[in-house]
């Protein structure tokens, strides 16, 4: 029998902070404990013991507070979000999610970066290959003595990422640098953070969402998400904070964003939204959908109609008169019209599975950690079954109009991404003929929105049962990847 843990109730909101701390506390001694074993001072039976041990003792946390928590959801990703990003920050070892290391150097002396280069201490350097590859070299690193002052000159600025979206891992360098803790503890203290921040801009997400809110807890458990928010990519916020616009947007949507506080909140998620990445700015375009409140029928069609009309006479004037610096290269494409849809089929047909791997999972770290393909299966079930069979007490609003406009903006923003990546596909891997270079997880920050047009009315005779399918799913799917994430860094001597 479930309790309904309201976490506005003082008792409810200790037990969940325990839980937190219990969570972190027993992820961070399996770490510890895995780093002992890498460096030869634990026998393998005792290591396997202990570390089984340590994560029964997590998954009967979870159990005892999953039915606690009744149908709170945002309670119910929490439960699982929170010890995820923290194995994610730990066990994937720093510098090996995609393009992390250059993102790292932005972090560590965030306020001094410029074109003439900034000062980061040798510990963190522009090559993955520089940071310990395997748990034992971790364990060498964790236990140096700290050199913040030796340093080298950075010269690559990842100028396009603005300070905001490193401001929270700089101040936990900073009390590292400051406490002279040792720069690879102040790393992965500094990933755990960002973890966490992420689990709650999710919590906040799933619990704003006015309705489906359990795809949305499967969504924002995608195992490719988690790895990126658990490390000092700038992408990690920027998903996060795309997702809470969205979620917030469509709150708002649905009252008619009536008084002074949705507008103004609305109004600094959607500029911080834009701040954070150009590339998903065409998502201001949903604004459009407030005209529902007040045109409908025929005449909502023909303005929005007139809106798409305006829209694309402004892009054909933009792509034909613009020459600048900006994309030169996806320009000069769109300037070739049949010669864009040509080459945006065949990428589609070429890159298509590539980029459904990429996002459901199948290719963890930088791309070279292959989990048991049963739990990415699993995880895309799951992912499916939630939009069409589920048991929220929330009733989707979204009319076809308003599912129109959404997949329309969509297809816009999945071109614009494709594009981003022309230039590169033409220096980088000399290809004319296709776009590559392009990622699922690229499409995180916005993919929920379509899904969301496909959710159907709870089912009346499920009572809870979906939720405890779906967070299972999940729980098994994360815990075989993290478990594929151990033995690649593991000497295969002893692994």
């Amino acid at each position: 029998m479930s309790v309904d843990l309201n976490l506005n109730n003082s008792h409810a909101f200790r037990q969940m902070v325990l839980y937190i701390l219990a969570s972190l506390a027993l992820v961070v001694s399996e770490f510890a404990l895995t780093l002992r074993f890498a460096a030869g001072l634990a026998s393998s039976t005792a290591f396997v013991c202990l570390f089984v041990l340590l994560a029964a003792i997590l998954l009967g946390l979870f159990i005892v507070m999953f039915r606690r928590v009744g149908k709170r959801r945002e309670a119910v990703f929490a439960l699982v979000a929170i010890p995820a990003v923290t194995a994610f920050a730990l066990f994937l070892l720093p510098a090996h999610a995609p393009d992390e290391a250059a993102h790292i150097a932005q972090t560590v002396n965030l306020f001094a970066r410029g074109t003439s280069g900034h000062l980061v201490p040798k510990a963190f350097s522009l090559t993955s290959a520089d940071y310990p590859g395997t748990y034992a070299a971790a364990y060498a690193a964790v236990h140096s003595p700290s050199a913040w002052d030796d340093v080298y000159l950075c010269t690559r600025n990842l100028s396009s990422y603005l300070p905001h979206l490193y401001l929270v891992p700089y101040i936990v360098m900073g009390l590292g640098q400051l406490l002279s803790a040792p720069e690879y503890v102040t790393l992965l203290a500094a990933r755990v953070v960002n973890g966490l921040m992420f689990a709650g801009i999710g919590y906040w997400v799933v619990r704003t969402l006015p309705f489906g809110k359990t795809p949305a807890i499967v969504y924002l458990l995608n195992p490719i998400l988690l790895q990126q928010a658990s490390s000092l990519s700038a992408d990690s916020l920027v998903i996060g904070i795309n997702l809470a616009f969205l979620a917030y947007f469509l709150r708002c949507l649905k009252s008619g964003c009536e008084n002074r506080q949705q507008v103004f909140l609305l109004g600094g998620l959607t500029l911080l939204s834009m701040l954070s990445k150009f590339a998903y700015a065409p998502l201001v375009l949903l604004f459009i959908l407030f005209l529902r409140h007040r045109v409908s029928g025929k005449r909502l069609y023909v303005l929005y109609t007139g809106i798409a009309g305006a829209c694309m006479v402004a892009a054909v004037f933009l792509i034909t008169f613009y020459h600048g610096s900006f994309m030169p290269e996806a320009f000069e494409l769109l300037r070739t019209p049949f010669e864009f849809v040509k080459i945006f089929v065949k990428s589609v047909w070429v890159m298509g599975t590539f980029w459904f791997e990429s996002y459901a999972g199948f290719n963890l770290g930088a791309l070279n950690i292959n989990p048991w393909r049963i739990a990415c299966y699993l995880y895309m079930f799951a992912q499916v079954a939630v939009l069409f069979y589920n048991d929220d007490a929330e009733e989707p609003f979204l009319v076809f109009s308003d599912k129109l406009v959404i997949v329309t903006i969509s297809l816009v923003e999945f071109t614009l991404i494709m594009l981003t990546m022309r230039g590169w596909t033409l220096t980088a891997d000399n290809r004319s003929d296709i776009i590559m270079g392009v990622q699922g997880r690229y499409y995180l920050p916005f993919a929920l929105l379509p899904m969301l047009c496909l959710v159907k009315p709870a089912h009346p005779l499920s009572k809870g049962r979906v939720l405890s399918v779906a967070s299972a799913c999940m729980v098994v799917v994360l815990g075989i990847d993290i478990m594929c994430v151990i033995m690649a860094f593991l000497p295969y001597s002893v692994a």
